[in-house]
């Protein structure tokens, strides 16, 4: 099943279980969630996959998707034949590899979904994704699962209709390569609290060789946008990984792009 937020009052969340979301930034989920979703989350089990925590590498959604895809036809006795002689070709290693998501994990989700009645909660970064009409038609595969629901916000609710409309679920492709994604990282958020800044651990600041609470002139690039910001870097101790996040004011955001981009150069303004 699918459902967006603009019908929210259709689905009894108190129902679910099993809470998986995948390319969602997990402080976005919290802090602009509905009620009812905010009352679940609390309530029950939820998997949040994002490279921010650090699930994936950035840019391996179709391959984590295509991972759970494949395995959960593998372990479902009615789904379509068809359909899983086509996943029965994804080379499952390869997508672990590439993506570091690894098997054992996908297998435990998998349970957890087979075991649950799962609100499947899909993020921003898999609509933005260069692979986006591939992500979108393997989640449609999902659709006879009766104990899946998938759910989305309202904004995507076009690129969902374009899907059923055109039977994506029977085109899909295999995953024959997943981007690199190497350099300083930056994530750029939807959250803001009244100023520019970039927000990181201890160890981005080092390889990023920034000083906490100093200024910056920063440059940065994805695979569609260059742009140039001023940010404050400040450290947090309760943050890991190599990866910042950027919260930046409406202004100078970037909206309909893949939210991670590459900083080239950086000046520090005094």
């Amino acid at each position: 099943m699918i459902h967006t937020k603009c019908d929210r009052d259709s689905i009894d969340f108190s129902s679910f279980n099993f809470i998986l979301s995948i390319g969602a930034y997990k402080e976005e989920v919290l802090a602009y969630s509905h009620k009812e979703l905010q009352s679940l989350l609390q309530k029950c089990r939820w998997i949040c996959l994002h490279p921010l925590n650090q699930s994936y590498e950035i840019g391996a959604e179709e391959g984590v998707i295509a991972m759970l895809v494949a395995m959960l036809y593998a372990s479902c006795a009615h789904c379509d034949e068809h359909t899983l002689e086509i996943l029965k070709k994804f080379d499952i290693g390869y997508l672990s590899a590439e993506s570091n998501f690894s098997e054992e994990e996908a297998d435990e989700i998998v349970q957890c979904i087979n075991n649950s009645f799962t609100l499947l909660l899909l993020g921003r970064d898999l609509f933005e994704h260069k692979q986006a009409q591939n992500i979108l038609a393997l989640l449609l595969l999902l659709k006879p699962i009766s104990n899946i629901v998938l759910y989305a916000e309202e904004i995507y609710l076009k690129e969902l209709d374009l899907c059923y409309a055109d039977h994506l679920g029977t085109a899909i492709k295999n995953v024959e390569s997943i981007d690199d994604y190497s350099g300083i990282m930056l994530y750029e958020s939807l959250l803001f609290t009244g100023e520019s800044c970039l927000y990181a651990s201890s160890l981005f600041a080092m390889a990023a060789q920034l000083k906490h609470n100093s200024s910056y002139l920063l440059e940065i690039q994805n695979a569609q946008h260059y742009k140039k910001i001023q940010v404050k870097f400040l450290e947090q101790k309760n943050m890991s990984g190599v990866v910042g996040v950027l919260q930046l004011a409406e202004t100078f955001r970037t909206a309909e792009s893949y939210p991670f981009w590459i900083m080239r150069t950086k000046e520090e303004i005094i």
